[in-house]
């Protein structure tokens, strides 16, 4: 433990010093001003409405806040993306624009103004070792922004064109290893309390059949005993996906158990600040409640579910949703209402990372048919802090604790714990725990032990 704690405290003691950067608007567009500790310098590559400035040192923008959203906010009209890398700024202008950049001291400024057209020269080699450093940017940029496919198209086109360029391939295999194809087998112990314990084992694969068109199934074994008696199921589901170079994603899925058959229809799509989801599930297997696992239990479901970026440090997540149940081949015992909604803020984003959290899950029953499901009214507030610390390139953990107070039932503490191992080639395993009240029934405690192995085959 001394190890990775001293390693941090030498990295922070080493760190560059940072640069402050300004935005203002002009008469005819507006600058960006990045101030240095003392003169650096720089080159710049343009390609019609980016900017690739490169600098001769690392550009260690500190605690800044998210410099994308606050040049937008400034120069609003004119900036439609900003990323950065370990020494170079990209910038994405939202209309044609004539960049010039111009050093005074510590001080480099960026000014943008409207376009005028000339002709181009011939790229030159400068050019071109440019243009690939402004492939790499847009790869990191379409990542950022949640359109993982445009940036793995960008990345092969740049390894097939330069197999030696290792950075490109270390990127492609970043996204590769964050979205292609995969096997995993998940095995947990939950424990209700004054209830049941199950043990479940879970299989699940998915893999891309074409483009980016993927097709994935999940196999789930759930055995349940209580008091002198043991219970078993099993439920299936499979789908297809296709995503989109614009960041959306459709998927149509099948699943169902012994009993029942059904299926469900999924739409995501990110913007700006933020990402938006529909969904639509008819007939899937719902075992919350003891009562659904002994009787074959079922949930419809329409859902929109929307993450929100407010800066870099808070976000938000909302869920409306409407609820049908069934149970043992009746497809209507109870309906909800439901809403769940989240606020985070994130005070220190380097490692060791601290988030405190906010949530809110609200659910109202109508026309419960006796005798069938504990559906009752909840109203959760729920307080939390998160500590996540990596210690290497390949091990990380994470803790949470919090309290919880459901205003219509019970409340107590939480505690959340995982350690993660993603090995440097295609396996990685996790052990986590889980202490909470039951998010359908706040005067029950459920613990949750276990873990998964996940292998990559893509």
């Amino acid at each position: 433990m001394f190890l990775p704690l001293a390693s941090l405290l030498v990295s922070t003691l080493l760190v560059a010093d940072p640069v402050s950067v300004r935005a203002q608007p002009t008469a005819g567009g507006g600058t960006v001003t990045l101030d240095w500790s003392s003169p650096t310098t720089f080159t710049t590559a343009v390609d019609g409405r980016e900017l690739l400035v490169q600098f001769g040192r690392p550009l260690e923008l500190g605690e800044t806040p998210r410099l994308e959203d606050a040049l937008k906010e400034t120069l609003s009209g004119w900036i439609e993306a900003v990323t950065t890398g370990f020494d170079t700024l990209l910038i994405r202008a939202a209309r044609d624009a004539r960049f010039t950049v111009t050093a005074t001291g510590p001080l480099i400024v960026i000014e943008m103004t409207v376009a005028i057209r000339t002709e181009q020269a011939p790229p030159s080699l400068d050019d071109t070792l440019a243009e690939r450093r402004l492939d790499l940017l847009r790869a990191q940029l379409a990542m950022a922004e949640g359109r993982w496919t445009r940036a793995d198209r960008l990345l092969a086109t740049a390894v097939e064109g330069h197999p030696q360029d290792r950075e490109a391939a270390d990127l492609r295999a970043q996204v590769r290893a964050d979205q292609g194809g995969r096997a995993r087998v998940d095995l947990v112990v939950k424990d209700v309390q004054h209830a049941q314990t199950e043990r479940v084992s879970r299989v699940s694969t998915h893999g891309f059949v074409g483009g980016y068109l993927r097709i994935g199934g999940e196999f789930e074994d759930d055995e349940a005993t209580r008091p002198g008696s043991i219970y078993r199921r099993q439920r299936a589901d499979v789908y297809v996906q296709q995503d989109f170079d614009a960041g959306g994603d459709l998927r149509i899925s099948g699943f169902g158990t012994r009993s029942s058959l059904g299926g469900g229809l999924h739409y995501g799509q990110p913007d700006a600040t933020g990402r938006t989801q529909v969904q639509v599930e008819y007939r899937r297997p719902f075992w919350e409640f003891v009562e659904g696992l002994l009787g074959d239990g079922t949930r419809d479901r329409v859902d929109i579910h929307r993450d929100q970026r407010f800066g870099s440090r808070v976000s938000g997540r909302v869920t409306a949703a409407f609820n049908r149940y069934g149970l043992g081949g009746a497809a209507d015992v109870a309906r909800s209402i439901a809403f769940d909604g989240g606020l985070n803020v994130m005070p220190r984003r380097s490692n060791p990372a601290v988030g405190f959290e906010y949530g809110l899950d609200v659910e109202s029953p109508r026309g419960v048919v006796a005798v069938t499901l504990p559906l009752v009214s909840r109203e959760v507030h729920a307080g939390s802090g998160t500590v996540q610390a990596r210690f290497s390139r390949h091990l990380s953990a994470d803790a949470t604790a919090g309290y919880v107070w459901d205003r219509l039932g019970g409340h107590g503490p939480f505690t959340t714990a995982r350690i993660r191992l993603g090995g440097p080639r295609r396996v990685a395993f996790e052990l986590s725990y889980d202490r909470r009240l039951n998010s359908v029934a706040t005067g029950q405690i459920v613990t949750r032990t276990g873990g998964f192995l996940n292998w990559r085959f893509d």
